[in-house]
């Protein structure tokens, strides 16, 4: 992965750009908005800096020394960085970006903008998505309603919902943020920030509905379509699977680092 020119300039008049044997990469330390715990994110590396054991420990000591105090540093990999290069490392995969390579359908009769009157269900399924990050990743486990909040109210936020009807109420929904940039490319993309539908329903017929529109509405738009996944230990890599079957493909990862004396993360 090559960092776009503008981001990397931006990261040099940040003081945030740095090198390791003559590589670049950027990290700086901040507060995860879910987790709520300081550490460092490497928001950008090469490869290089991550495809040996020998460079991985590099990299960690490093960043030890340039940000004490810190227990764990988040770091972007590129999808091209062979993950079984990082198996039984230490270092942990947390997130994974997935890019949509599937099908891509106009909407069905069972798929909509969102009304009015279905506003109640979506912000309740994001609350709900919230609450589950948090769970995934450690978080204190409050915040969810307002992050709810603030995502219904986001400028850029569009979305469908599906039903058994065009007049019933919803029974799932896919919402995007159709103004997301991925800075280190220099690339702005449609985020599926969400999708769901409840348990008791056809789950894959319908997601799949919902991403086909999504996918179609991000082709009009000429930008790809991403979402996230939190690779639990339990579920990281079922879901992962099941993703690359339907046309998902990684973007990038991020991986947690150790940065204590103990060889693990936390």
């Amino acid at each position: 992965m090559t960092a776009a020119a503008a981001y990397l300039e931006a990261a040099t008049s940040a003081g945030l750009l740095a090198e390791l044997d003559g590589v670049p990469y950027v990290a700086g330390e901040y507060v995860d908005p879910v987790s709520r715990r300081r550490r460092v994110l490497v928001e950008y590396c090469d490869g290089g800096l991550v495809g040996t054991a020998a460079a991985r420990d590099r990299l960690r000591a490093a960043l030890a020394e340039a940000f004490p105090g810190n227990d764990s540093a988040l770091v972007r990999v590129d999808a091209t960085t062979p993950g079984d290069l990082l198996a039984g490392s230490g270092w942990t995969r947390e997130l994974v970006y997935v890019g949509y390579e599937g099908p891509v359908g106009p909407p069905t009769a069972d798929v909509r903008l969102e009304r009015q009157e279905d506003r109640a269900f979506v912000r309740d399924w994001l609350e709900r998505a919230f609450t589950l990050a948090q769970h995934q990743l450690g978080g204190p486990g409050d915040g969810a309603a307002e992050a709810a909040a603030a995502t219904m109210a986001h400028p850029a936020r569009r979305t469908y919902v599906v039903g058994p009807s065009p007049e019933a109420d919803p029974i799932g929904h896919a919402t995007l943020l159709t103004d997301a940039v991925d800075e280190v490319r220099g690339v702005g993309f449609v985020e599926l920030l969400d999708a769901l539908v409840e348990p008791e329903h056809d789950v894959r017929a319908l997601v799949s509905a919902l991403v086909a529109v999504c996918a179609a509405y991000a082709r009009q738009e000429g930008r790809p379509l991403v979402g996230h996944v939190v690779a639990t230990p339990e579920a990281g890599d079922r879901v992962l699977g099941s993703l690359f079957r339907r046309g998902w493909r990684t973007w990038h990862s991020f991986y947690r680092c150790p940065l204590g004396d103990g060889g693990t993360a936390p």
